[in-house]
């Protein structure tokens, strides 16, 4: 039977989902050996980080997790790679020809190397030998479902068995079924017209790079194009389809040059503000009149007939047309808050809450008391502001309750990935301002229109992660 690797994840693995090895010794005779262990040396991107060691289960195999280790050397991209003081949001605005952005430590390549330990008495130390079986895998900061559901879909992540990442890998052949790193409905609404001020918000999709034939990722298709269509109220498409090549010189990289981890997992900026700032005027949103939505996807060549994902589509608020059911408030009376959080898939997801929103300070002080008078002197005196209670120093904290729009179940069921995320931030309409916060509430409760009379809204309670400077 020999030394193998009997059980290992795929070729792209999530993170926060167990990443599983079995190592089965079929050659030693485990009771003529001493202290016998299955040893496990970890290298991410090339260099050494950790040593496991175990003993042999009931079934004479190894079986280690190393998903709780891999997860320190990853993180969802926070920077825009063209230009690291702007956030990742920020694509096509900052730098105008470069529309798409490496990732930066989202994708770390994971090697790891099996041993074996033993002794060949019970007062002897044991002496490491290597089995020269080692398994290779790119790890993102990812999460899939628990509960298996159908093929491919959630589960325990086994290569050659089970694959919970397959339908973010793209297909030119079943593009329909495949999505950028997003489980957002494919029916989303931004802020937006045929005039320019009116395009205000930054959105990005996340997807991988490479196939068969290029790349560290060469599984599924590549994704060389990003196309974007605008379309009027009748349903008809503006003009015609604009593309944008995914290349190193546009920030991106094609499946060829995704050699290394920070060209595998790519970022495309298409919010109608990235869109209108980026540098080709004949694709900015307020270039086609009377635009009601525009549709963006992905795709393996620059024809748009080798689609490679599903077609994601952005409606303006207000714009209503037929077949979307569009229950999002039009009214600006309310200050617009757009949120961006981290998804389950490593990458970013945003909403706008038009709701009515409150602002408050959470003030905390610390106070003391001071005895009157010059008890240090000749005489004794006092003034009449001196003594009594003072306050020596004040903490505020800023929050903010912020309510959705009417929402459809299909956003509802999405919006749980917001209030379980550990990264939210509140996009301000200038570019270069984010503020994070956190979520304070300690529940969910998924809406349907059933039990909550058709019409679904959710209040969110959050809190600036940063504290308002005060002079104390």
């Amino acid at each position: 039977m020999g030394k193998t690797i009997s059980q290992k994840p795929n070729l792209l693995s999530p993170a926060n989902t167990p990443l599983v090895y079995i190592f089965t010794d079929g050659d030693t005779n485990f009771a003529a050996v001493f202290k016998y262990r299955y040893v496990l040396k970890l290298e991410i991107n090339g260099v050494e980080k950790s040593v496991l060691k175990i003993h042999r289960n009931g079934s004479d195999v190894g079986i280690f997790d190393i998903s709780h280790l891999v997860r320190s050397y990853i993180e969802t991209t926070d920077t825009n790679q063209n230009s690291t003081t702007n956030t990742i949001h920020s694509l096509g605005v900052v730098e105008t020809a470069k529309p798409f952005s490496q990732n930066s430590n989202q994708c770390a390549k994971v090697t790891v190397k099996f041993f074996y330990e033993y002794a060949a008495s019970a007062t002897l130390s044991p002496t490491l030998y290597d089995s020269s079986e080692t398994a290779d895998s790119y790890v993102i900061p990812a999460a899939t479902p628990f509960t298996k559901t159908a093929t491919n879909v959630g589960g325990l992540d086994i290569n050659g068995t089970n694959f919970p990442l397959t339908y973010f890998m793209n297909s030119d052949s079943t593009e329909d079924s495949f999505s950028f790193f997003t489980n957002a409905p494919t029916v989303q609404f931004v802020r937006g017209s045929s005039t320019s001020a009116d395009n205000l918000d930054q959105l990005t999709l996340c997807f991988k790079q490479g196939d068969s034939g290029d790349g560290i990722l060469d599984q599924g298709d590549k994704l060389e194009y990003m196309f974007v269509e605008y379309y009027n109220a009748s349903g008809a498409i503006i003009g015609s389809a604009q593309s944008f090549a995914n290349s190193n010189a546009n920030g991106g990289s094609t499946a060829a040059e995704s050699l290394t981890v920070d060209k595998a997992i790519l970022y495309f900026g298409c919010g109608s503000k990235n869109l209108e700032a980026q540098g080709t005027s004949a694709s900015r949103p307020s270039s086609f009149a009377d635009w009601v939505y525009y549709k963006v996807y992905g795709s393996s060549s620059s024809s748009a007939g080798d689609r490679c994902t599903k077609e994601y589509y952005f409606y303006r608020y207000g714009a209503s047309t037929t077949g979307i059911d569009d229950r999002h408030q039009s009214c600006t009376r309310y200050d617009n808050i757009r949120l961006a959080w981290r998804n389950r898939l490593g990458a970013w997801d945003y909403m706008n809450f038009r709701g009515k929103s409150t602002k408050s300070l959470d003030i905390q002080s610390s106070e003391m008391e001071s005895v009157p008078g010059t008890w240090d002197s000749a005489s004794y005196n006092y003034d009449n502001w001196e003594g009594g209670k003072k306050t020596l120093f004040k903490t505020a904290t800023q929050k903010i309750v912020i309510n959705s729009d009417w929402l459809n179940e299909d956003e509802a069921v999405w919006l749980e990935e917001l209030f379980t995320s550990t990264n939210i931030q509140i996009l301000d309409d200038d570019y270069t301002i984010v503020y994070p916060v956190v979520i304070t509430d300690k529940a969910y409760t998924t809406k349907t229109s059933v039990n909550n009379k058709i019409k679904i809204q959710y209040t969110l309670n959050l809190e600036y992660s940063n504290k308002v400077r005060t002079n104390s």
